[in-house]
């Protein structure tokens, strides 16, 4: 009898393991550059069992639910145009799946890009021998050529657009006339197609940052002030891209950028566009030291890690980068802040790039504040070579 009960259970289990897929990974990218972080999913393993997911780096423990199914975020590691095998080795099945891994999306060739934002009188090149990535802002009613949007790049560096709607000499967030509804009801469409032409006509990629800063209250587009309210944003954020995709401005990248959170900014959750609507999660955040009376001298992981927490898990997946940072020479070594950011920096393992916002406005924002911070500053840009693997 009990030789019966043993073969009944061997074959129960066997019809079981034959009813099971035949285990499978699928990789959410399948190219980048090293270091890029993608979503390993398995299934067709054994059920509630461990094992270990290899992508070029050290292996990532994983272990499958009742369903033989697992998720597991990795960062692909190996050299330029080799094809690495993400394999998952899980209670004794394997399976695997390609990663091409291309050269440095950046013209410095570093593995994290280098971005300036400058004056209009300014030069990116005076900051970075060879920038990345330049900012400049502009009035959304003061749309510009092509040929005029062209001359705002610095040789092969992607051109950042922080695009803002309201009026620039207004010193004030209430301004009617740029309520977010008017983006809404398309009182804002003459201008928001002319951007978007524009962007088309000069076919290279370009990054669109609309209204950022978004979770604050100094802006006229933040909810909570200037008569916008709650879900007026995401409205007006939808509205303009659903714009520019029917103009044909495929080479536009949308950055959602919200400033790092504080007391009293906005829940970032209900200001998120949707997947759909974003391309890469951009943060602001600044050092301000004691150059204000309510501010204090906080260290890049005390002014990035809260938020970036939590823009990961509200748009998991997203390429990230730093939209704007600066410190000020108040309350601090900021020749000492400036090396701590870029080794900040290199342990991120999705941050693609960061942009220093090279102003004196506020506080003096700019490298060349003292000799030792753009000596800090130069010796830095050369850390993001390559990615950290501290962490």
């Amino acid at each position: 009898m009990a030789v019966l009960v043993l073969v009944a259970v061997l074959l129960a289990a066997l019809a079981v393991a034959r009813s099971r897929p035949d285990p499978s990974v699928a990789l959410s990218l399948s190219q980048g550059i090293s270091g890029t972080v993608v979503t390993v999913s398995g299934t067709g393993f054994p059920p509630r069992s461990g094992g270990r997911v290899r992508a070029g780096g050290p292996p990532a423990p994983v272990r499958t639910d009742d369903e033989g199914a697992f998720a597991r975020d990795v960062m692909v590691g190996g050299d330029p145009q080799q094809v690495v095998d993400v394999r998952a080795d899980v209670g004794g099945d394997a399976d695997a799946a390609p990663f091409r891994v291309g050269a440095s999306l950046w013209p410095s060739g570093h593995a994290i890009g280098l971005g300036v934002a400058v004056p209009e009188d300014g030069s990116a090149r005076d900051v970075v021998a060879q920038p990345d990535l330049t900012t400049i802002y502009a009035a959304l009613d003061a749309p510009i050529s092509a040929e005029e949007l062209s001359g705002h790049r610095v040789g092969d560096a992607t051109l950042v657009v922080t695009l803002e709607p309201y009026d620039f000499a207004a010193d004030t967030t209430d301004q009617p006339g740029y309520r977010l509804s008017r983006v809404i009801d398309g009182s804002r469409d003459e201008a928001l197609t002319a951007w978007a032409r524009a962007v088309e006509q000069q076919r290279s990629p370009t990054v669109i940052r609309f209204a950022h800063e978004m979770n604050g209250t100094w802006y006229p587009w933040s909810e909570g002030v200037n008569g916008n309210r709650p879900g007026e944003y995401v409205q007006a954020w939808r509205h303009a891209v659903d714009l520019f995709r029917r103009e044909g401005a495929s080479n536009a990248q949308w950055a959602w950028s919200p400033n790092v959170v504080e007391p009293g900014t906005a829940p970032l959750a209900g200001l998120y566009p949707g997947d759909d609507y974003v391309d890469v999660v951009a943060l602001d955040g600044y050092n301000w030291g004691t150059s204000r009376e309510d501010t204090r001298w906080r260290s890049p992981s005390q002014l990035f890690d809260a938020t970036l927490a939590d823009v990961r898990a509200l748009a998991p997946g997203k390429p990230v980068v730093i939209g704007e940072t600066a410190s000020s020479e108040d309350g601090g070594a900021k020749a000492e802040w400036i090396q701590e950011l870029f080794v900040w920096a290199t342990r991120q393992p999705d941050l693609q790039a960061l942009t220093w916002f090279d102003h004196d406005k506020e506080t003096d924002w700019r490298t060349t504040s003292s000799p030792a911070a753009a000596r800090a500053f130069e010796r830095g840009a050369a850390t993001l070579a390559r990615r950290s693997d501290a962490r």
